[in-house]
């Protein structure tokens, strides 16, 4: 219990090596937790608070001792670490957080565990294992965006979560920067306003030059692997996010930024030419053109029409999906009438087959 670790004099030697649960303790350390997680609901206010503190040490031990990396691979989607993940989803959107009278005692046991969760993604100690990176940032995201605003807006949880994210956004590797990015747009989306802004206001100018560097690199590289594309399309996502929430008189400026990074991942080939996720990345950036200038025609007018090359590059675009469209239905047409012709002059038309005889 939590009471037991703190006691003096009590050692608890932990092994330092990670080990592999078997697929039926996993499952079954998930079975319990979710036991254990839904006993608040069946208490009293006042009576949820004594047995949280236990139900939140029992989640984040398991979380400690489960979630580390194996080679390298992400373990957030298995047991019994899908389960913690739940249980703080539950556990930080529970009604029992906003209670007039246990909440603000639910705030602090929340505030902790949050505290907790961020401790362990300092670990550097080369003895120990490496906390999921993905795990990790999953649980941090989800008491942002679920718990109250009280929880996650303390300076001295707020700065390390914002400092997570900032880093896991310049992670090399590609599906926690693609995990990162999921979660930040997560933030942006569901979160209050008093809870968003500091992560918009740090965040945001990172993954722009984040998006503007990809799409360089699209322009340049012929070849787009699967996690590149949705990581430039979650990009693209949250950016379209930042233009739903902004206040009309900010919108203008953030479509000066995305209008022509869209334009630039448009494919200067025929499409015919084009394949892979990089046609992927063509054909959503025309689909967004095209669907966005009814929505803001004068910022539209003024970004694309202001400058040849995106008007260009736009207009061969639209062009180039046209001649593709019309060569397919040709083609289409072409194989019916040659489907079609055979079956009607063996019918009713003998003139050719005469015509060569003779």
């Amino acid at each position: 219990s939590p009471l037991l670790a703190n006691t003096p004099g009590l050692a608890l030697t932990v092994p330092k090596s990670s080990f592999r649960l078997t697929e039926e303790s996993a499952a079954l350390i998930g079975r319990a937790l979710q036991i254990l997680c839904d006993l608040p609901l069946l208490c009293s206010p006042k009576g949820s608070t004594v047995i949280l503190p236990s139900i939140l040490y029992l989640v984040t031990g398991v979380l400690r001792e489960s979630s580390t990396q194996m080679n390298g691979v992400s373990i957030a989607d298995s047991q019994p670490v899908s389960t913690v993940l739940s249980c703080l989803r539950s556990l930080s959107a529970s009604s029992l957080a906003k209670n007039s009278i246990c909440g603000q005692k639910w705030t602090e046991l929340l505030q902790s565990t949050l505290a907790v969760i961020l401790d362990l993604c300092k670990t550097s100690d080369s003895d120990e294992p490496k906390p999921d990176e993905i795990t990790t940032l999953l649980a941090v995201g989800i008491f942002i965006v679920k718990a109250p605003s009280a929880v996650v807006q303390a300076p001295n949880l707020q700065y390390p979560a914002i400092n997570l994210l900032k880093q896991s956004l310049q992670s090399d590797k590609k599906l926690v920067q693609l995990k990162c990015i999921q979660t930040i747009r997560a933030i942006f989306e569901q979160s209050l306003s008093e809870v968003s802004v500091p992560y918009i206001h740090i965040l945001a100018p990172r993954m722009i030059e984040l998006l503007n560097n990809l799409v360089k690199n699209v322009k340049t590289n012929d070849f787009v692997s699967q996690v590149e594309c949705e990581i430039v399309l979650e990009l693209f996502q949250t950016l379209e996010v930042l233009i739903e929430i902004a206040q009309n008189d900010k919108k203008a400026n953030i479509l000066v930024i995305y209008l022509p990074l869209m334009v630039n991942l448009l494919s200067d080939d025929n499409i015919s030419r084009v394949r892979g996720y990089r046609r992927v990345l063509h054909n959503h950036a025309l689909q967004k053109l095209t669907s966005i200038g009814p929505k803001h025609p004068q910022e539209f007018r003024q970004v694309i029409g202001s400058v040849p090359k995106f008007r260009n590059n736009l207009e061969n675009a639209i062009r180039n999906q046209q001649i593709s469209e019309n060569s397919v239905q040709n083609v289409s047409q072409n194989v019916s009438v040659h489907k079609e012709n055979p079956t009607i002059k063996l019918k009713v038309d003998f003139s050719n087959y005469t015509e060569n005889l003779n």
